[in-house]
């Protein structure tokens, strides 16, 4: 099934970059396609201030073992906009990873950013704005299957699915739940659309049915905010109790004003749960983990591309935005001004709000690993048995 998404605008780079990009695609094919420790250090050019921000920041507050509830694989072909080596996420220097994903990679990336520790993950298709689904769910699922118990796939959709066509991939392909997003939403406006615009009731009957997850991107200038936002998210983990709701990117609160708006009225959801992935702000995750149950924060790194892209997310007044190393014109010149990698701005985040909301080693470790894995136990449990 191939969708494309109504007034999907997307960020386009210069000419000059995205011919670099497909320079650097032909250049790092062959490491992507058999990657190594060693070669793909070199390929994601791992510098000095990497090496010091893990081994003195990071290497004593990651766990050994993580579950990444918030990750992405994809192919370049998978993405059917026609001019795409333009749009944003492919001209980064991220892209080659984004372009042939698949499970051997993503642990190989692993194994440079977080030395000597296990990763298990949740996986999702990247949802492109104009998105090949069949087969981006189709690679989904046979890439998880190489990584038995230590990966789980979901299905990205589209709101005009036929209901008949999603259970089939859910008896087939065993996911373990759906990846809506924004793009898709019928009204057009993928800024301020609701929920269930681009996610609909009989869809989530569905996940209902099965007990499946949801990994929910709200859109909306104020987010998770947002009165109709909130308004849904309570009405519809009342109305459909068996879904399991993970709200991605702290409930899209890459600042702390809107967690700390709303948290009080969450917080006692019993079906809903929240990822870390993107958030680089310790006052955001600081919110997160003083806001709502501890037990109900999952880890998530939004790779590929996000974590392993050199910036960071920042916030001011009331906005968010990824920078990276193209996309803004700091003067650096006072400073060391090279960026880390987003991942590791993700962690230092994490640290510091760790240290401000006094967690103990046990609960950053279950914020890192035991959530995730609980909840995937779940859904496994349910799916199992609705498709006895």
């Amino acid at each position: 099934m191939a969708v494309v998404a109504p007034q999907a605008a997307a960020q386009q780079r210069s000419p000059e970059i995205a011919r670099g990009s497909a320079a650097l695609w032909a250049a790092s094919e062959p490491t992507i396609k058999n990657p190594t420790v060693e070669s793909i250090r070199k390929l994601m050019g791992v510098n000095d201030l990497d090496e010091k921000i893990w081994r003195e920041e990071l290497d004593s507050f990651v766990p050994s073992r993580l579950c990444d509830m918030h990750s992405h694989l994809t192919r370049f072909e998978f993405d059917l906009r026609p001019n795409k080596e333009r749009e944003f996420h492919w001209t980064l220097s991220s892209a080659p990873f984004r372009r042939a994903g698949s499970i051997k990679l993503i642990d190989t990336c692993e194994a440079v950013f977080y030395p000597g520790r296990i990763v298990d993950r949740l996986v999702t298709p990247t949802p492109h704005p104009e998105c090949d689904f069949a087969r981006s769910n189709k690679f989904i699922a046979e890439e998880t299957a190489k990584k038995p118990g230590g990966a789980w796939p979901l299905m990205v959709v589209h709101p005009k699915m036929p209901l008949g066509e999603i259970e089939n991939s859910i008896r087939t392909g065993r996911y373990l739940g759906f990846k809506p997003y924004r793009w898709y939403s019928i009204t057009g406006d993928i800024d301020n659309c609701r929920i269930t615009d681009f996610m609909p009731e009989n869809q989530i009957a569905v996940a209902n049915r099965y007990g499946l997850i949801i990994l929910m991107h709200v859109a909306k200038k104020r987010a998770i905010a947002d009165p109709e936002n909130t308004e849904d998210i309570v009405r519809l983990t009342d109305k459909y109790p068996r879904v399991r709701w993970i709200l991605a990117h702290s409930a899209r609160s890459y600042s702390n004003w809107a967690l700390d708006e709303v948290a009080p009225r969450l917080r006692k959801i019993p079906n809903l749960w929240y990822d870390t992935s993107s958030v680089c702000s310790s006052d955001a995750l600081y919110a997160l983990f003083t806001g709502v149950p501890l037990d109900r924060i999952c880890y998530g790194s939004d790779d590929f591309a996000v974590g392993i892209t050199r910036g960071m997310y920042v916030t001011y007044g009331y906005s968010w935005a990824q920078m990276d190393e193209n996309n803004q014109t700091l003067n650096r010149t006072h400073c060391d001004g090279r960026m880390t990698f987003v991942r590791y701005e993700m962690l230092r985040g994490m640290k510091r709000a760790a240290l401000y909301a006094r967690l103990t080693k046990r609960q950053i470790e279950a914020i890192f690993y035991d959530n995730g894995r609980n909840l995937i136990a779940g859904a496994e449990h349910d799916l199992r048995e609705a498709l006895l």
